[in-house]
């Protein structure tokens, strides 16, 4: 299967919290200009806050976070119709923050550098569509399953069906944002267990069926929600019922293991033991067969990272 990866412009984002996130759902992180954009932001973030710029060069570092190559646009490519759409945004948003950045500076010479109230709409909805022209980049010129990353709910389409970037950015909202308590070692950790693996192929898996059907973002969201519902409440049925399969077992095993050591009852024990093994098995099985077990990975981040 192909590397799942989530673009982002680093300026829309202000700590590690929403980089937790979007690990939790991507294999890697595209961020556009990285280098560049994290000594910018170190010289001119007042109060300083060079923890936050030390974490994204320590997950750079590790592969986590990387930065993409510049692609050079070529007419065939450029008449296309998303990338004409895309390329026309752009600049024209590129235009918006050209006068946005002239009206703040004739305002900061009105005001003397106090506060500034200006619209900033133009600059991060000219943020989105960049996001959404590179990851059409990306899928094309690299062959990646490249996915936008929007920090803000500006729409950007007046298609009323939900593409399969909406259905991405749906699934983020879905999974927890890992605060400061959380430390990355575990996000790394969580990403490579199997199980976290295996039911994170599942959570893809739908989310590519999802796109191919006719719903709209509001209809996508009820149905994640509702597969979560389901989920959460079989699990919680079956779990009861495995416990008091092997209720017995488990309460009294403890003692009776230690007094069929010293008289070397194997058999009893390997019963014991077995009991125990199969309540495992019967869990495992009760989530394949669950309804919503293809979001299992989302309760599963929540039951870990929530608090």
């Amino acid at each position: 299967m192909r590397e799942s990866i989530g673009v982002i412009e680093l300026i829309e984002v202000f700590d590690s919290a929403s980089v937790k996130q979007e690990a939790l759902l991507f294999d890697r992180i595209a961020a556009l200009r990285f280098n560049f954009t994290v000594q910018f932001m170190r010289e001119r973030t007042k109060p300083p806050n060079d923890d936050y710029y030390d974490t994204l060069e320590w997950l750079f570092d590790k592969g986590i976070i990387f930065e993409p190559e510049q692609f050079a646009i070529d007419e065939d490519t450029a008449a296309k119709p998303d990338y004409k759409q895309f390329l026309a945004l752009t600049k024209h948003y590129a235009d918006k923050i050209r006068e946005l950045a002239d009206a703040v500076e004739k305002s900061a010479h009105k005001l003397e550098g106090d506060f500034i109230p200006v619209d900033a709409s133009p600059l991060f909805l000219g943020l989105q569509y960049n996001v959404r022209l590179y990851s059409a980049l990306l899928r094309d010129k690299k062959g990646l399953d490249a996915h936008p990353v929007i920090h803000r709910n500006f729409q950007s389409t007046e298609n009323p069906l939900a593409k399969k970037s909406d259905i991405v950015q749906i699934t983020l909202n879905a999974l927890p944002v890992p605060d400061e308590s959380i430390a990355w070692e575990q996000i790394i950790e969580y990403r490579s267990d199997p199980d976290s693996r295996n039911k994170f192929l599942d959570l893809r898996h739908w989310m590519s069926e999802v796109a191919r059907g006719e719903l709209t973002p509001i209809e996508v969201e009820e149905k994640l929600e509702y597969l979560i519902s389901q989920y959460q409440r079989h699990m919680k049925i079956h779990k009861m019922k495995a416990n008091q399969g092997v209720l017995q077992t488990i309460i009294v095993s403890p003692a009776e293991l230690a007094e069929n050591l010293i008289k070397f009852k194997w058999g009893q024990i390997a019963k014991d033991l077995f009991s125990i093994k199969q309540r495992k098995i019967a869990l495992m099985e009760g989530e394949l067969t669950s309804p919503g077990s293809e979001v299992a990975y989302i309760v599963k981040a929540r039951e870990t990272f929530s608090g």
